[in-house]
């Protein structure tokens, strides 16, 4: 089972006592639940990191520490995956609320729309009622038509018959010949008449259908503006939404260095905190060895008890220095395991900086955001080696300095020919450079809080900027939504006034054409020369 862990030392006669205290147990790849209470594990696996450093353990069923590593990397991809997660769903809860709003919109509208529609369909049924109408005016026209064409026809055999008698000198009609003519002629003229009088009731009737047109000209018109004006402002909502998604990534990658740099001060802080203890024990150690060098006692409340040591069983001593050498051991290969993985990062980052030179644009965004991050956990395993290192070489001084009180009680002879101030003047160089790096951590530190607090207004000003385009872009969408289904309406009335105009004026053009023989008076004009003719057979 994989722990979150914070490393505890006591220091005693024999060294440092290293305990975890369990912090946190993970239950899945992203899942991770508190261990309640103070659960602590004595394991010398730990010995490597300092008091305070978080680690992730390895720990068996039965409770043995199986691997220890130092959680910072891991820690700082967990707060990466973190934030991207949590404004992963802050997006989408933001989404839902505009969908929300949308919808309310929307049903809004249709509400509208559906009163439009009702009003819409009133007109057509008005409409339709016109269309009966005009149907039944044509079909008076053309059964009137057909009555005319009738009479005429008629006539125009009795005509043919008159000029056949004529022809043949038979001279004159009877009575009844002429009466039945002259009703013909009579029926003929009323219905040309009738013919006649109809020309302005068409003429209304186009008048009327032309305002029509006129009518669906202006809101087909209309529509092709509005329909220019969608795509136009589809157009830009896509723009916006492009520029809201590159300044959303930069955002996160800004909220992203923030938990960085938030993570890295806290690690530099521990890191004082560790470097200060540090010069503590190294001008305690170096006391010490002044005393032991000129024989005296040593402080009881040192890191090393020497008068203990002094005291102690030979061979359990042989056995401390045999432990601090292995401890020694482990922690070299651990340190050269560490040099080894800086080697790897190095070569990494010159890969992604090969990468960024080759890449297209779009592709050096994300490549130099990513380098960005490796470069963070660069800086981290570095500075933590630098530290490591130097507690390395602590490690190998005080195995110097076990050893040759080792050596004291195997040989009291040789006690004279001890030499402790190459290890003293080695434990004041490290402190000189304690000191430096202390300085130069504080320095790091004033600096990363002055940057802390400009890089969390501007991701605030940031999001606050993005919210606001955010809802902005939601109503335009909306906006665009409820237009695109306005227009889409307008184009359905304007094609279903068309369809109900067209055959209405295709009818009244066939009854203008039907009509147009009368209407320039070819009709008028044969019943005269019929009249011509009776008269002349008819004295």
């Amino acid at each position: 089972m994989l722990y979150l862990a914070e490393v505890h030392k006591k220091a005693g006669f024999m060294g440092n006592k290293v305990e975890l205290k369990l912090l946190a147990r993970q239950q899945a790849e992203q899942s991770w639940n508190a261990v309640p209470g103070d659960d602590m594990i004595a394991t010398d696996a730990a010995s490597d990191y300092n008091h305070g450093n978080l680690v992730l353990v390895e720990v068996s069923a039965n409770r043995q520490v199986q691997t220890v590593q130092d959680a910072t990397k891991p820690l700082v991809v967990i707060l990466q995956n973190f934030s991207r997660m949590k404004e992963k769903f802050r997006t989408q809860e933001e989404e839902i609320e505009g969908w929300k709003q949308s919808l309310i919109y929307q049903s809004q509208e249709l509400t509208r729309r559906e009163l439009e529609m009702e009003t819409r369909q009133e007109e057509i049924q008005q409409l339709e009622v016109d269309v009966q109408d005009y149907e039944q005016k044509r079909q008076d026209l053309e059964q009137l038509r057909q009555q005319v064409e009738t009479d005429r026809q008629a006539i125009e055999r009795n005509r043919q018959r008159l000029e056949e008698l004529q022809a043949a000198g038979v001279g004159g009609l009877d009575p009844e010949q002429v009466q039945q003519i002259e009703q013909l002629l009579h029926r003929l003229s009323a219905g040309i008449e009738q013919a006649q009088n109809s020309a302005p009731v068409l003429n209304q009737q186009q008048s009327l259908l032309d305002q029509h047109w006129q009518t669906l000209e202006q809101q087909q018109s209309s529509a092709q503006q509005q329909q220019a004006e969608i795509e136009t402002q589809a157009n830009q909502l896509q723009a916006g939404w492009q520029s809201w998604h590159q300044n959303q990534a930069a955002l996160e990658q800004a909220r992203i260095d923030l938990k960085v740099q938030e993570q890295t001060l806290g690690l530099k802080t521990t890191s004082q905190e560790d470097l200060n203890q540090r010069m503590q024990a190294n001008l305690a150690l170096q006391n010490q060895l002044r005393l032991i060098a000129e024989g005296g006692a040593a402080n009881s409340n040192s890191e090393v008890d020497y008068k203990a040591l002094m005291q102690m069983p030979l061979n359990e001593l042989t056995g401390v220095v045999e432990s601090l050498r292995r401890d020694l051991a482990k922690m070299s290969s651990f340190v050269n395991d560490q040099e080894e993985e800086l080697k790897l990062q190095q070569q990494t980052l010159e890969e992604f900086q090969r990468k960024i030179q080759r890449a297209s644009e779009y592709e050096r965004f994300t490549l130099e955001a990513d380098l960005g991050a490796e470069k963070q956990s660069y800086q981290l395993l570095d500075e933590a080696l630098q530290g490591q290192r130097q507690r390395l070489q602590e490690r190998q001084n005080l195995l110097k300095l076990h050893e040759s009180i080792l050596q004291r009680r195997q040989d009291p002879n040789a006690q004279s020919e001890i030499d402790l101030e190459p290890v003293v003047q080695q434990l004041a160089t490290q402190h000189q450079q304690l000191e430096a790096e202390l300085q130069q951590l504080e320095a790091e530190i004033n600096q990363i809080r002055s940057g802390l607090g400009q890089l969390q207004e501007s991701v605030s000003r940031q999001t606050a900027e993005q919210q606001a385009k955010q809802q902005e872009l939601d109503q335009s969408a909306s906006s665009l939504q409820a237009r695109r289904i306005a227009i889409a309406e307008i184009w359905g009335r304007v094609n279903t006034y068309r369809e109900t105009l067209q055959p209405l004026q295709d009818n009244l053009n066939s009854l203008r054409q039907s009509l147009s023989s009368e209407q320039n008076g070819t009709g008028q004009q044969t019943v005269n020369q019929l009249k011509q003719l009776i008269a002349s057979l008819n004295p």
